[in-house]
């Protein structure tokens, strides 16, 4: 009994009492109730669309290399494209968008929901500019033509990158040893990214010239040639040769020279050294003091004088099965005559 007695009465509730606890528990409902609301109501504005119904006006925008998604989102929301930048990387970050989207070009319209636009960011397409380098160009022509083309960088840029080996791409194949990529910039032509540098420009090129290359590894090494080598011929060949089906007799006229000790004597060569290329050499001109000077100097010059095109450089992998020693232009079409002995060639034989 005593034990009773201490026990605390704990009254039951009565109706009032249930009442007001009921009453707790339906405002506690609505309040949440409220929040929920105005939370799915922000995050509808920060998802849907922008301006719905607004299917005919189109938003150009560019998302550059490297944007991050709080760049991406800044860019949407100040074009009018999001209603809320916070809300739209959440989204994206929580559906894992943040890591697919594309740099590139596109055209959006304000009547996109948030999603819409995500997955439209994944599929970018950069805007390109067409660049053509013809083959035989020099670095300084090629740095020319695309300063001219694109805008992207000056001459000056684009020549210090392929004169400066600390600047070059990474490379599949040999570096030149002579400190320029003259005759390594492939003549193709390129769609360049409108935001590359220099140095991606330059990248693309040298990159050309290994895809080139890549089918011809066995001849290259059964050439018993250096690729530096090769190419510098090639591109000798590529200057003095037009007409595309005497090009491998061309370069076995050189290769039978380089076999003999002879000097190649190519004109070609004289013109790279020259300020100002001239229609015809004069004697003094084949008597310049430069390594370039093949009237002087016996073997190859020291590096390319252009970059040769692809057909230069399979002549010298595959060149024509001849004798030859001499050859000299011939008519009006940049043919040659080609001849075995110098009287043949002084003779016109």
């Amino acid at each position: 009994m005593l034990e009773d007695a201490t026990k605390p009465i704990i009254p039951k509730p009565g109706p009032r009492r249930r009442r007001r606890l009921l009453l707790r528990l339906l405002g506690g409902a609505a309040l949440l109730a409220i929040v929920a609301a105005i939370g799915w109501g922000f995050w509808g504005r920060g998802l849907g669309p922008a301006q719905p119904g607004a299917d005919d006006v189109t938003v150009e925008i560019t998302i550059p290399h490297g944007a991050t998604a709080q760049d991406i989102a800044a860019t949407l929301e100040a074009k009018g494209l999001i209603g809320n930048r916070a809300v739209w990387i959440l989204a994206a970050s929580r559906d894992g968008y943040t890591e697919r989207f594309q740099a590139g070009d596109y055209t959006l319209s304000p009547a996109m929901s948030g999603q819409e636009i995500m997955e439209a960011l994944t599929h970018g397409t950069v805007a390109t500019l067409s660049v053509t380098i013809p083959e035989g160009y020099t670095v300084a022509q090629i740095a020319r033509t695309v300063a001219q083309e694109t805008s992207l960088c000056t001459a000056t840029e684009l020549k210090a990158v392929a004169e400066d080996p600390a600047r070059w791409p990474s490379m599949s194949i040999p570096k030149p040893p002579n400190g320029s990529l003259e005759g390594y910039l492939f003549p193709d032509t390129y769609a360049i990214d409108r935001d590359a540098t220099a140095e991606e420009i330059v990248g693309q090129m040298v990159a050309r010239l290994e895809s080139a290359l890549e089918p011809h590894g066995d001849a290259i090494t059964a050439s018993g040639m250096s690729l530096h080598e090769i190419i510098t011929l090639a591109s000798i060949v590529e200057r003095e040769i037009r007409v595309a089906d005497e090009r491998p007799i061309g370069a076995q006229v050189f290769l039978k020279r380089l076999r003999e000790g002879w000097r190649l004597e190519s004109c070609a060569t004289v013109q790279y050294v020259l300020p100002e290329p001239k229609e015809v050499l004069s004697e003094a001109d084949t008597r310049i003091d430069s390594p370039y000077n093949t009237y002087l100097h016996e073997g190859l010059p020291p590096g390319p004088i252009g970059s040769p095109g692809l057909a230069c450089i399979e002549s010298v992998l595959y060149p024509a099965d001849t004798d030859y020693l001499f050859f000299r232009t011939q008519g009006s079409e940049g043919r040659h005559r080609f001849s075995r002995t110098l009287a043949e060639h002084l003779n016109g034989g």
